[in-house]
């Protein structure tokens, strides 16, 4: 469908990473830099396994901390702070996919106030 052929909406909410730009992330070094943090804590018994994706091992290292809701919060505080390091170093390269930058300009001319 293209989106002149779409009804005029209030909102577009979109995925950024993948699906407006590429940004090349590497994840697997993410990867790493969370283990490495899950170790730090102590948690990285049992969830050490390759194909869980990132977020979901700072889901699994939040659960275990279920004791204590200041320490959960700060364990997940700085999982997040090295997601989003890791994330910006590779914001200066991204570059959208074709076609998306006209595409978002016309949707912004569908948007209902």
């Amino acid at each position: 469908m293209l989106p002149t052929e779409l009804p005029p909406q209030r909102v577009w909410v979109f995925d950024f990473d993948g699906t407006l730009v590429q940004t090349r992330i590497d994840f697997e070094r993410m990867r790493f830099a969370i283990l490495q943090h899950l170790e730090e804590w102590g948690l990285h018994k049992g969830i050490l396994d390759r194909e869980v994706y990132v977020l979901e091992l700072v889901a699994r290292g939040r659960a275990m901390l279920a004791d204590s809701r200041i320490r959960r919060e700060a364990f997940v505080q700085g999982a997040m702070q090295i997601i989003e390091a890791i994330e910006m170093e590779t914001c200066p390269h991204a570059s959208p996919f074709p076609g998306v930058p006209e595409t978002l300009k016309q949707l912004s001319r569908m948007v209902v106030l």
